[in-house]
């Protein structure tokens, strides 16, 4: 009963990751921007936007676009991998 619980558990967690971002942005103390030590892929979208990068609007959106389809392909790839797996419904306690 808990196997797609934990498989919803699992694929938030991972688009979440992707999407890393304002974390950094609270703790780092140039807003995100340490050289290149704290620049997640969420994190270098926003900065592309605020004026660190310069206002490059059409790369962002360019790159929000392939994160959008990275998601996808990995949210495919784990719903796939899903029906392989079997999960046995006890009926006992």
């Amino acid at each position: 009963m808990m196997g797609g619980y934990i498989f919803f558990q699992v694929l938030n967690t991972v688009i979440g990751v992707l999407q890393t971002g304002q974390g950094v942005l609270t703790i780092s103390p140039q807003g995100g921007f340490d050289g290149k030590n704290l620049n997640f892929y969420g994190l270098y979208i926003y900065n592309q936007t605020q004026g660190i990068y310069g206002f490059n609007l059409g790369y962002a959106s360019a790159l929000s676009y392939l994160l959008f389809v990275v998601i996808g392909l990995l949210s495919i790839a784990m719903f796939q991998r899903n029906k392989k797996i079997y999960y046995e419904e006890d009926g006992g306690l």
